[in-house]
């Protein structure tokens, strides 16, 4: 298993992200991204100084995963083992990170405070995988693995977003969700697990088997223009 990652202040790797280049199309229809991803620290997430230096990545991107850490929610602290939960920080605590986002932008690219923010942003609730026990539908897309074939499938993803909105409000508050609403115009709600189970006591694990990762992606691509959806 990975250790957990550093502040930048400790180790300055932190602040440089992996740059990848995807091509979709040809000729004339042809269109290129640039993909640029972050392993922050939840303090550099909310440290203005540190955050302004990924300002230009964030206020100006096209689209913006960004990851929600369950076991700095409280609702969900207090129905699991302490022995497995990591200390509390509240600067990953999302409630946070998501108001340091807000300032950002309103810094950044000057949005007056109660201008919603356009950008589409795919708030992903990650380590899907921890949170099988606290949840007692067993048809919970949670649960459930994507299907999607040829074209994104919408209606799977409007469950998905519904479920996770309804227990965001159980396990932060439902002011979480509210200010979401509030600040942002384009956001849908997401849940990933990228490895599919937990690494036994040894920090191996024997079958990795990813669940929903590829969502958030593909609605990004959606909302560019760049892939079709469909609904059924």
């Amino acid at each position: 298993m990975l250790q957990p990652t550093q502040p930048s202040a400790i180790n300055p790797q932190t602040r440089v992200p992996l740059i990848f280049r995807l091509e979709i199309g040809k000729g004339k229809q042809r269109r290129i991204l640039h993909l640029s991803f972050f392993d922050a620290a939840g303090e550099d997430m909310t440290n203005h100084a540190t955050l302004s230096s990924y300002n230009r990545y964030i206020c100006g991107a096209d689209g913006i995963i960004f990851l929600l850490d369950p076991l700095q929610m409280s609702g969900i602290r207090q129905r699991m083992n302490t022995a497995q939960l990591p200390p509390l920080d509240t600067a990953a605590m999302p409630e946070n990170i998501v108001r340091a986002l807000r300032e950002l932008y309103e810094s950044v690219n000057h949005i007056p405070p109660k201008q919603k923010i356009k950008t589409p942003i795919a708030f992903t609730l990650a380590k899907t995988d921890l949170l099988t026990s606290l949840i007692d539908d067993p048809g919970s897309p949670l649960l459930q693995s994507s299907n999607h074939l040829g074209k994104l499938e919408l209606n799977e993803l409007q469950s998905l977003h519904t479920d996770i909105n309804h227990r965001l409000q159980e396990w932060l508050t439902p002011n979480f969700c509210h200010t979401i609403e509030t600040n942002f115009a384009n956001y849908s709600y997401f849940g990933i697990s990228s490895l599919g189970k937990q690494p036994d006591i040894r920090g191996h694990i024997d079958n990795i088997s990813p669940r929903r990762v590829e969502e958030p992606f593909l609605w990004l691509l959606y909302r560019n223009n760049l892939i079709k959806g469909k609904m059924y």
